[in-house]
């Protein structure tokens, strides 16, 4: 009994000055069942407390793809959104214009219309109105007096009557003539018939044809660079609320090449087809230029540039997405094409680096700019500036102090 004791303190002893945590020291010695169950357990807790470790080193990892994946599906869905969302407003955008370009055609056929009720109706009152007159006419010129001639006998004054009657049928066809309208081809061959031999050999000149060439008389003696035009067509539309509103904003751009691109990938927004039907659906804002940087060169056959800069809400009907309906709300960069006193294209950018909204900016801050760059490689492309002399101007018309 005493050499069991001193054995289980020597070796409690041992294992309290320093021994190894991680082995089970078996007092009762290594025939001990119990003691060696417990070294097992020892063993597999470590064994399975590795295996966990791991298994969640491996779910970390996992998890890290996982959320890489999800991260770049979410970017690609995104993006994708982004363009569905940008080909809904365009269609929504076409959808209303044509809904405004069918009201319109439609108030105009119910106009028409009753135009031609109106008139129909009053065509019908003044026949029934003629007739009334003239049965009354023919009544009361009646001459119901009787006489007698050189025998005796009565007669009656059939030859007054003959004459009233005459006269009547005189007065209804003069009135049917002044009221009937006789078709254009029946007018000028009457105008034919009228003219003397001197009067048929001059040409006739429509009118059409005369402002034509006082048109392009006017663009002979006045010719308009991209800046004054540009200024016009942003004056119209912020102002005029005249009827000839979309007539004044058609004159100042070349109705039969226009087109409107893209800045930066110069991609086709839409053309001068729907350039008067968007304007007749759109109702006026107040757009007004922020910065511009005006580009001519010395050939004075070139094209003229204006590259105008707009803060949200101030910019004209004109987008990198095509037309707007509604004041733009981004910041705008717009690239103006003169070419015969007429704007030809017009190329849009959204201005990403704040140029509009910026207080201190200077012309060769617009030059090294992505949009300035942009510009510059369009104007340098065929159908551009041929000569190498090119002037710039720059304007900054917020620090401009405008006198009320």
């Amino acid at each position: 009994v005493v050499v069991v004791v001193l054995f289980v303190f020597l070796s409690f002893e041992k294992e309290m000055d320093g021994g190894d945590d991680s082995v089970y020291m078996n007092p009762w010695g290594a025939d001990d069942e119990l003691g060696r169950i417990t070294e097992r357990s020892l063993e597999e807790f470590a064994l399975k407390k590795k295996q966990l470790e791991e298994e969640k080193e491996k779910g970390e990892l996992e998890r890290n793809e996982m959320q890489k994946k999800e991260s770049q599906k979410d970017e690609k869905m995104d993006k994708k959104q982004r363009e569905e969302e940008a080909e809904r407003k365009l269609r929504r955008q076409r959808e209303t214009q044509r809904r405004h370009r069918s009201r319109s055609r439609s108030k105009e056929r119910s106009s028409r219309r009753r135009k031609s009720r109106s008139r129909s109706r009053e065509r019908s009152h003044r026949r029934k109105r003629r007739s009334r007159s003239r049965s009354r006419n023919r009544h009361r010129n009646r001459s119901r007096s009787r006489s007698r001639d050189r025998d005796g006998h009565r007669r009656r004054h059939h030859q007054h009557r003959h004459q009233d009657r005459r006269d009547d049928r005189e007065r209804r066809e003069r009135r049917r003539q002044r009221s009937r309208s006789s078709s254009p081809l029946e007018e000028r061959r009457q105008r034919h018939r009228h003219r003397s031999p001197a009067e048929k050999k001059k040409p006739v000149i429509s009118s059409q044809t005369k402002e034509k060439k006082e048109g392009d008389t006017l663009a002979v003696l006045f010719k308009f660079n991209a800046s004054q035009l540009a200024d016009r067509f942003l004056e119209v539309w912020s102002t005029d609320t005249s009827s000839s509103r979309v007539k004044n904003l058609v004159e100042t751009f070349d109705e039969t090449s226009f087109k409107s691109h893209g800045l930066i990938r110069w991609e086709e927004l839409f053309t001068a087809k729907e350039l008067k039907t968007s304007f007749e659906a759109t109702t006026p804002w107040a757009a007004k230029a922020s910065k511009r940087l005006y580009i001519e060169s010395a050939n004075k056959d070139d094209p003229t540039y204006s590259l105008d800069f707009y803060k949200q809400r101030e910019g004209p009907c004109f987008s990198q997405k095509g037309y707007e309906l509604f004041p733009p709300t981004n910041n705008l960069a717009v690239l103006y094409k003169e070419m015969n006193s007429k704007i030809t294209d017009i190329y849009v950018a959204e201005d990403v680096e704040g140029i509009a909204i910026s207080d201190d900016i200077e012309e060769d801050d617009i030059v090294s700019s992505t949009a300035g760059m942009k510009a510059f490689d369009i104007m340098l492309r065929p159908g551009g500036l041929t000569s190498v002399n090119i002037t710039k101007h720059f304007n900054d018309y917020d620090k401009i102090v405008s006198l009320n």
